[in-house]
């Protein structure tokens, strides 16, 4: 019921167009619907069989497996990556740099250090 009370309100607030868009999209768009109501539907079932805690940390483990899959193993297989591959390809071993770069790295690090310290201060 809540949630057909939120769409009703969405489609006061917003009006969006019902036509002008072709089969595929709204297919793609009831797929959605119903993997949404799929997904509040075992939720509430959820919830009458299993404390309310549990069920909520089972709902996320999705969106956490995706956030896992989107940045841990990517991040994790890069360095193995780096093995693998010649030190020429990927790497900058044997570069020097100049006393204008280094002092440049130096100004930029002394400045965020400033704006970091001193941002939480009033200026008045």
């Amino acid at each position: 019921m809540g949630i057909a009370f939120a769409a009703l309100v969405l489609f006061l607030l917003v009006r969006p167009k019902l036509g002008g868009h072709d089969r595929a999209g709204y297919l793609v768009a009831g797929l959605f619907g119903l993997a949404l109501a799929g997904m509040n539907f075992s939720l509430y079932l959820a919830f009458d069989r299993i404390p309310l805690g549990i069920a909520v940390t089972l709902e996320f483990v999705g969106p956490l497996g995706v956030a896992m899959l989107s940045s841990a193993i990517p991040y994790s297989l890069d360095p193995e990556a780096l093995r693998k591959l010649p030190a020429r390809i990927f790497g900058v071993l044997g570069e020097r740099l100049e006393m204008r770069a280094v002092a440049a790295i130096l100004l930029v690090t002394i400045a965020a250090a400033g704006a970091s310290l001193s941002g939480g201060r009033d200026r008045g």
